[in-house]
């Protein structure tokens, strides 16, 4: 029996789910994605697979930079409302009242609250089809204090966290 790619993305969920941030200033968007992958440990470098139609690439195009936030659950329903929309047509950062700070090592701003934020800087771009890879290097890794880790469920239907195994005894 086949099945579509759509489905097969809903049974080989959960993925990490991460907001993005890219652009500078009034350009600045937030984007959701679950389809990132880190790619090497020497340097630390990762892979972000954007849709061509999107607002996203291009504000990486145009610094070559863009800011990874692993989130917990604190964020959750902003993080929803982030990938239901385009930064396009959406200032998402204010609709959603997000608080942003600077980074270190690139001009992106990041979102404040993170269980972790990456600073990264493009090393390539790849065209995929509809869809652009980007691998990049990270540059400096922060540690937050927001707890967990959100995984896109059954695709994007829903965001949680991946339930702690009970050992049985």
């Amino acid at each position: 029996m086949e099945i579509s790619i759509s489905e097969l993305q809903k049974m080989t969920s959960p993925n990490p789910f991460v907001l993005i941030t890219s652009g500078e200033g009034e350009n600045s968007n937030i984007m959701a994605l679950s389809w990132w992958t880190f790619v090497s440990n020497k340097p630390p470098m990762l892979a972000i697979c954007l849709s061509k139609k999107g607002y996203t690439h291009e504000l990486i195009d145009d610094t070559g930079e863009f800011g990874v936030h692993v989130i917990g659950t604190r964020l959750r329903e902003k993080a929803m409302k982030c990938g239901q929309c385009s930064g396009r047509s959406t200032d998402k950062i204010k609709e959603f009242d997000f608080l942003m700070r600077d980074a270190e090592k690139i001009s992106t701003k990041l979102i404040s609250e993170y269980t972790a934020a990456l600073e990264c800087r493009v090393v390539s771009k790849i065209e995929v089809s509809d869809h652009l890879l980007y691998t990049a290097e990270i540059l400096k890794i922060h540690r937050g204090s927001d707890t967990g880790q959100l995984f896109a469920w059954e695709g994007y239907r829903y965001l949680d966290t991946i339930p702690k195994r009970q050992d049985s005894e």
